[in-house]
């Protein structure tokens, strides 16, 4: 999405302007191969291709809104459920992609700020896309080495605060867009604003990234989103993203809920590509969850708003909303389950019934596609060829009580995905976030 990777243009702007601004101010300085500028790049975070599919990813925005599978399916049934874990990874390889440009800004700052301490620029030759004001000099208020401000047309747009650590060969740094003021590439109007954040001096260290207002022309795109990844030094990543659906349409029935206030949740933990040893690298657990928007707590959410809990709970309702009943499901398939409602049918109750329906009624093509769907339970497992398996094992016994599998894979026992699912901030944080200016 061009708007989400409007900073491009901020680095050219930062480029062509250091020539002019070399002529017209004494002030700035050219740092060529500025060594702070590699330690930012190191600084920052390269994930897996366990949790990343950048490196073939097509995305162009933070949220890729349609998802294209970059590979193939382990089997036909698997595809619906292949297809979103790899739009997830999708995304986070967009993630990847905005480091890799970040690396690039930084850059092009230390070409501005170069060793002299302060600066301000007024360009001269401003036109309606060139930012008419550069502002640069030390941070006294949030701690920082460096504040850098661009203002377009008088307004600020831009701004990054900045340190580096040369002897800890560390950095820190806070860049913030907001695009009612940067002009778009394609002249379109944009409403979004982007923080992007990174500290290697912390252990672990992290990166994350905070948008509001992602599609503010389309009401069924994310409107809000927030990502946090960190990498240890014993080579484990963690990452979780949270984006805010305004109208999330999973359903087309006669329920009255075909549009809601939803949530996709996901946390995710795994190797590097140096992991700990040849077998465990490059491997990782993912949580998946579509909670509503109004949640304002992660307990419990993993487990209530899962993707199998809020199918089979869809299920169920869609059976009711019909007029079936226990004993009406019961005659038709003769399972007699023990249940004495459809609201009580347990998950292996609702499969039972869409298994026999599928091997029974010539549904079976149909009902395919929703059977495994409703197996897309937490966690999932994953390696760098993407998606293995899905396994819920609620007594830790190996054995799977849910999921695509029937005993948990192997290589994966050291990685504790409750860690990452605990950081999460909760639905109704990011339903209500706010981004703005230090």
């Amino acid at each position: 999405m061009k708007k989400l990777f409007i900073f491009l243009l901020i680095i050219v702007f930062l480029t062509m302007i250091i020539g002019c601004a070399s002529e017209d101010d004494g002030g700035v300085s050219v740092a060529d191969n500025d060594t702070r500028a590699d330690i930012v790049s190191a600084s920052l975070i390269d994930i897996p291709s366990a949790i990343s599919s950048s490196s073939s990813s097509s995305a162009s925005g933070l949220y890729s809104k349609s998802l294209k599978v970059q590979s193939t399916a382990p089997t036909t049934e698997d595809q619906p459920v292949w297809g979103v874990y790899e739009g997830i990874r999708q995304n986070v390889g967009a993630l990847e992609q905005w480091t890799a440009m970040i690396e690039e800004l930084t850059i092009s700052i230390y070409s501005i700020v170069g060793r002299a301490s302060s600066g301000d620029w007024s360009n001269n030759s401003e036109d309606a896309d060139d930012p008419g004001r550069i502002v640069w000099g030390p941070d006294t208020v949030f701690g920082y080495d460096h504040k850098m401000e661009l203002y377009f047309s008088g307004v600020k747009g831009f701004e990054a605060y900045l340190s580096v650590n040369e002897a800890a060969e560390t950095a820190r740094g806070i860049y913030t867009w907001d695009l009612s003021v940067v002009p778009t590439s394609d002249g379109s109007s944009a409403t979004s604003k982007i923080q992007f954040i990174f500290d290697s001096s912390t252990s672990p260290k992290m990166m994350e990234m905070k948008i509001t207002d992602m599609f503010s022309s389309d009401a069924s795109g994310p409107k809000n989103a927030q990502l946090k990844v960190t990498q240890s030094s014993n080579h484990v990543i963690t990452l979780w993203g949270n984006y805010y659906f305004q109208n999330m349409d999973m359903f087309e029935d006669t329920t009255g809920d075909t549009a809601q206030d939803r949530n996709y949740v996901f946390a995710a933990t795994g190797y590097d590509e140096t992991g700990q040893s040849a077998v465990n690298k490059n491997k990782a657990i993912l949580n998946l969850s579509l909670p509503l928007s109004s949640v304002t707590t992660t307990t419990g959410m993993w487990t209530d708003y899962s993707v199998s809990a809020v199918f089979v709970d869809k299920i169920k309702e869609v059976w009711i909303d019909m007029g079936l009943t226990d004993t009406t499901i019961d005659l038709w398939t003769g399972l007699n389950t023990s249940a004495t409602s459809i609201v009580d049918y347990t998950y292996n109750d609702v499969i039972n019934v869409l298994e026999w329906a599928s091997a029974n009624d010539g549904t079976g093509d149909s009902l395919d596609d929703l059977i495994f769907v409703t197996k897309m339970v937490n966690p999932a497992y994953f390696d760098s060829t993407g998606f293995v398996a899905t396994c819920y094992d609620a007594s830790s016994d190996g054995t799977c009580d849910q999921g695509t599998r029937a005993t948990v894979p192997t290589g994966y026992d050291d990685l504790n995905i409750g860690t990452v699912a605990d950081d999460v901030v909760a639905p109704a944080t990011v339903r209500d976030l706010t981004v703005d200016f230090l």
